[in-house]
């Protein structure tokens, strides 16, 4: 009976964090909302909650809802906490290193695509887009009516984040595949890249391999941010 109980509790705690799993994005998008990064980094040294509350872009503060978002990132491995001269100081840990802006390995762009409301709406579309009456419209199209394409179309902003997220992206799995995969390209003199965006995979590949004539083929507006 124990052992029965044991599982039981296993398994609830397993739905109960799936249940809770949108907080740890919604933490890390209010991070990046508040540039929490950036401020430490800038600071050069781990901060106290009155020196980074002095830093936000709007006063005054609300520590006490500050404390709390620090205490998540610190339970996130992203910031670290510690005591020095008696006071709690937030530093960042190694993977906060990719929320600093100013290098092509910032996640920025992917944070606050994925994270946007709108982008976020679809998920909750999903049932519609099973149960669709014989229509072919996906989740996104019945929660924003239209297609991701047509509405990045028309937001140019989230157009440029959301292509600053796949190219960060791109360049992490393109800098190991020309390295570790190399002899996939033996032979090959032409690539074509259908929808490959601002180019970050074919800038890579042109670059490891110059005899390689490189295209982007993609929608207009794409091509020209």
């Amino acid at each position: 009976m124990e052992m029965i109980n044991k599982e039981n509790l296993s398994s609830q705690a397993k739905l109960w964090n799936f249940i809770y799993g949108f907080a740890d994005s919604l933490v890390l998008k209010s991070a990046v909302q508040l540039d929490l990064a950036n401020i430490i980094h800038n600071h050069g040294s781990p901060m106290t909650l009155s020196e980074l509350s002095l830093h936000l872009p709007s006063q005054p503060v609300n520590q006490d809802a500050l404390y709390r978002v620090l205490r998540y990132l610190v339970h996130m491995k992203l910031f670290t906490k510690s005591s020095i001269d008696g006071e709690l100081r937030y530093g960042l840990a190694p993977p906060a290193k990719f929320l600093v802006k100013g290098w092509d390995k910032c996640m920025l762009g992917a944070i606050l695509t994925i994270t946007d409301k709108d982008f976020m709406a679809p998920w909750h579309y999903l049932k519609e887009g099973i149960l669709n009456d014989g229509s072919t419209s996906t989740a996104f199209e019945k929660a924003l009516g239209t297609n991701i394409w047509d509405y990045m179309a028309e937001h140019p902003e989230k157009n440029q984040l959301f292509n600053e997220g796949m190219a960060n992206d791109t360049r992490l799995i393109m800098s190991a595949l020309v390295k570790e995969c190399s002899s996939m390209f033996d032979g090959i003199t032409t690539i074509v890249d259908v929808g490959g965006g601002t180019g970050t995979a074919v800038r890579n590949i042109a670059k490891a391999f110059p005899h390689i004539k490189c295209t982007v083929y993609d929608l207009p507006h794409v091509i020209a941010d």
